[in-house]
């Protein structure tokens, strides 16, 4: 339980991370920013 729940804050610091740096992120990868912070919250429910 405890290893997911690090997980879980892991995952939500790479979203925050992502929403922070949003335009340089664009900038530098063919991903958008908002699909993969779609993918870790998806990933993040996966752990509820």
């Amino acid at each position: 339980m405890n290893k997911k729940l690090y997980i879980v804050l892991i995952l939500d610091f790479i979203c925050l991370f992502l929403s922070y740096n949003v335009t340089e992120f664009i900038l530098t990868s063919d991903i958008p920013a908002i699909q993969f912070k779609q993918i870790s919250i998806s990933i993040l429910f996966l752990f509820l």
